[in-house]
């Protein structure tokens, strides 16, 4: 088993849950590109030891702030400028 992987059900609904949250909370929940960014931002707190929800939940937030590319997405639909070429 891969030391960073979720261990149990219940790890695994914690993480989801605060993804869930913080993706409502900022209008991005129907963008896939900021709902992945922002899981692997989660995954990552959570790998490195933030086991508790209100933890995880305040440090994915601050983060997500700090990375203003991660909330400022549009409908979803990249442009032309966003693709590579």
């Amino acid at each position: 088993m891969n030391p960073t992987s979720l261990r149990t059900k219940e790890e695994a609904r914690l993480c989801a849950s605060v993804v869930k949250e913080i993706s409502q909370t900022r209008g991005v929940s129907k963008d896939p590109v900021a709902i992945g960014k922002l899981t692997v931002l989660v995954a990552r707190l959570f790998n490195s030891g933030l086991r508790e929800r209100d933890d995880l939940m305040s440090a994915a937030m601050r983060s997500s702030d700090l990375q203003g590319d991660l909330m400022h997405t549009d409908t979803g639909m990249r442009t032309s400028s966003n693709s590579k070429e």
